[in-house]
């Protein structure tokens, strides 16, 4: 008696399967779940900006640790990736007394900054630390346009230096 096609084609189907090692297929599926898990989570491609508009912003300070008497830049990084120009009020305060701008002379500055369509800035302000306590001490960026808001904040390490 011999058999059809389609049972020879079942049975065969059935070898294949039952020669599949599958602690590997398991093993490896778990791996690749893991790698992928890892990238979302430490995400090594990431840019560093903040917000999910038409505006960008990254900000960092150099130098970011700085004695109780000293001075420091803090850049804001603004990008545009709309199709029109926009007018951003970009707005920077220190949470402490201790931390000024000497361009406002106060805890707080204000800039009024027009960026072309998928155009960046670099805007750079001053900072003047006169603290009497080393520690960590906070600048708060807001920058505003059309109604919307992108916020960062940068945190300025003092130090006390003894000569």
């Amino acid at each position: 008696m011999k058999k059809s096609s389609k049972s020879v084609e079942k049975e065969s189907w059935k070898k294949a399967i039952k020669r599949i090692r599958w602690n590997v297929v398991f093993g490896t599926i778990f791996v690749v779940l893991v790698i992928i898990a890892a990238v979302i989570h430490f995400n090594p491609f990431s840019s560093g900006y903040k917000g999910k508009g038409d505006l960008l912003l990254k900000s960092w300070l150099k130098p970011r640790k700085v004695d109780i008497r000293d001075t420091s830049t803090i850049y804001v990084e603004l990008f545009n990736r709309g199709d029109e120009k926009i007018n951003v009020k970009l707005h920077l305060s220190s949470r402490n007394l201790e931390v000024t701008f000497p361009e406002s002379n106060s805890t707080s500055v204000e800039k009024n900054i027009r960026i072309g369509a998928g155009e960046k800035r670099i805007i750079t302000t001053k900072i003047l630390i006169n603290a009497s306590y080393a520690g960590s001490y906070g600048i708060d960026i807001k920058a505003t346009y059309n109604g919307k808001v992108v916020k960062d904040t940068q945190f300025l390490e003092v130090e006390e230096k003894f000569a």
